[in-house]
């Protein structure tokens, strides 16, 4: 047992109701994974995704409604039109997942190495799975 890692890092997670840690375990398992199964997990998670995307979002149910939906496979992510930074900017409040919690919200911003930072909503869950990526990779 690793004492900073799975007492006191956990316990701050917990504390603030956060999810590091058990992202970051999860990430040092599925890094051994075949790449068949790495890529079934990858589709599975991006078609929940488009669907929550879809139902609940004006933003992306205009966007995305056309598509035949869910994917079959990643190659057919090329289907899938880019979101722009302008469009991010314009669309804001309609982009954001109606009926979720404000309490979910980050406040965010781009650097604005393209001419113009771009404002942004953050899910802290997305941000739990960035920070266990960032851990993970500290570690290679």
């Amino acid at each position: 047992m690793n004492l900073y890692q799975d007492v006191l890092f956990r316990g701050f997670d917990l504390l603030r109701g956060r999810h590091n840690v058990a992202r970051l375990k999860f990430l040092r398992r599925s890094q051994y994974w075949t790449p068949e199964r790495l890529q079934a997990w990858q589709l599975q998670r991006l078609n929940e995704l488009l669907e929550r995307a879809t139902s609940s979002s004006p933003f992306h149910q205009e966007r995305l409604g056309g598509l035949q939906l869910p994917l079959r496979s990643l190659d057919e992510l090329r289907v899938l039109p880019i979101l722009t930074g302008t469009e991010i900017r314009e669309h804001r409040e309609c982009i954001k997942t109606v009926g979720l919690s404000p309490s979910r919200y980050v406040w965010a911003r781009t650097g604005g190495s393209t001419g113009e930072p771009t404002h942004y909503y953050w899910d802290k869950r997305g941000q739990d799975w960035n920070r266990g990526s960032v851990y993970r990779s500290a570690e290679w």
